[in-house]
């Protein structure tokens, strides 16, 4: 196994074992368990537990933009609020269902960073605060930045939903659509 190649399965790893374990299962013997390797392998490409946090932040934040940009590729430069919020829900619910480990792992993970580098990975491994006040830019809103934060508390707390277990849960279109409509000008 390549350094980088071996460098991503430990990222992985820690996605793994944290979603299932929480927090708690992390630790570098664990990680070389678990993939197979000689004692001491993962410490060699991240040194302290703080480094193998910020892999996996990275890993997440990988995934989650390759994934949002090949949505919002269907989407025009100049969406409709409804556009966009079924591009945000349809988004929204693959990260809740197919990737909830990762979002349970990303939960249990935030607690346990000191470094504020990594948790500001961390806390944007799923949704871009930037991204979001410039769509709500596009679409007129005079506070963009103010209604991305609001946009961005909603689904934060489907993804929290789903970290928790609740069956079912699932960005609401409607609810999305009224966050992304601009107000009526005065």
């Amino acid at each position: 196994m390549a350094g980088t190649d071996r460098r991503e399965a430990i990222a992985e790893a820690v996605l793994e074992l944290v979603s299932h374990g929480g927090a708690r299962a992390l630790s570098h013997g664990a990680i070389d368990t678990h993939l197979g390797l000689p004692r001491g392998s993962s410490s060699y490409y991240f040194r302290t537990r703080t480094h193998l946090i910020a892999a996996a932040a990275g890993r997440l934040i990988e995934r989650s933009r390759a994934q949002f940009i090949a949505l919002t590729s269907t989407m025009p430069p100049a969406p409709a609020p409804q556009q966009a919020a079924e591009v945000i829900a349809g988004y929204t619910d693959r990260l809740v269902t197919r990737r909830v480990g990762e979002v349970r792992a990303r939960f249990a993970l935030a607690p346990e960073v000191d470094d504020p580098v990594v948790r500001e990975h961390l806390t944007r491994a799923f949704f871009s605060p930037d991204a979001a006040a410039a769509l709500c830019e596009t679409l007129g809103h005079p506070v963009p930045h103010t209604t991305a934060r609001g946009l961005l508390a909603y689904l934060e707390g489907v993804a929290a939903q789903a970290a928790l277990g609740v069956p079912d849960v699932r960005a609401d279109v409607p609810l999305l659509e009224r966050l992304l409509t601009p107000p009526e000008p005065h």
